[in-house]
Parts: C-alpha cells; structure tokens; sequence
C-alpha cells in the first residue's frame, strides 16, 4: 500500500515539476529553463546524498564502480533533458490536463513497445485502452474547442 501511495505522490510531483519547469520556460527560455531545473536537481541531490550518506545508510561514492555501469544506463540523464526540453516548449501551451493525459499515453504506447521488444509481449487490452485515452481526448479537445468558440460567439 505505501508502494502505492509513493507512486501516486511521484506522479503529482511529476505533473506539478512540470507545470513549474514550463511556468519558469515562459519567463527565461526553454533551454535555460533545462538548465536551472537539472542545476536545481543536483544541488538537491548532492544534499540528500550528503544527509544520507552521513546517516551510514548509502555507499560511499568511491565504492561506486563507472565502468561496471552499462553506457545504456547513462541514457536516462540525456531523455530527461530531453524531456524537460520538450515539456518546456509545450505545457505552457496546452492545458496542464491534455498535458499529462497525453504524456501518459507516450508513456503506455513506449512501455508497450519495450514490452514487445523485450519480452515479446503484446496486449491488446493495453492498446485497446490507450487508444480509448487518446480518442476521449480528441472528444474532450472538440469538446473544449466548441465550448470556447460558442463563448467567444455570444460576447
């Protein structure tokens, strides 16, 4: 249950990180946004290291052996700038539903396509039910869109 709750808690802060990286991208720029949001982050981790490590709970950095680490691994820095990047250019231009709606759609299709290339599994159900995500959200978007025009109708 507390696996549960933890997850939902990084997913709001997912969603509220990204609200405030793009808030910060439409006041200095996208790229700079990146920059002070992963400068941020290491600083936060470095302290949280820092207190932890001074706790006896976690290895030394010098037990920590780089080669040993696969290059793959180090991907995960480069498609959060990535992701950061792309974040930045677009929540602030759509509504912060549609937002995270559609990213986690990106984030069921990829898990779908890791899932087949990995462990050649394919579930229709899955598919069935992204796709039901993705037209619910062209119907809300449609929905939205018609509502705001017949607004701006009436004034």
């Amino acid at each position: 249950m507390l696996n549960i709750l933890l997850t939902v808690l990084g997913g709001a802060f997912v969603t509220l990180s990204m609200i405030i990286n793009g808030k910060l991208a439409e006041k200095i720029g996208g790229l700079k946004g990146t920059l002070i949001n992963y400068i941020t982050g290491l600083s936060f981790s470095l302290l949280l290291y820092i207190i932890i490590r001074s706790t006896g709970t976690a290895a030394p950095m010098t037990e920590i052996n780089i080669n040993s680490i696969p290059i793959y691994a180090y991907l995960g820095g480069l498609l959060g700038v990535v992701v950061i990047v792309l974040s930045n250019k677009v929540i602030p231009k759509i509504p912060a539903i549609y937002s995270m709606v559609l990213i986690f759609v990106g984030q069921i299709v990829m898990g779908m396509v890791i899932d087949y290339f990995s462990f050649h599994k394919f579930s229709m159900g899955k598919f069935i039910g992204a796709l039901f995500i993705i037209l619910g959200i062209v119907y809300n978007f449609n929905v939205d869109k018609n509502v705001a025009s017949s607004k701006e109708v009436e004034v």
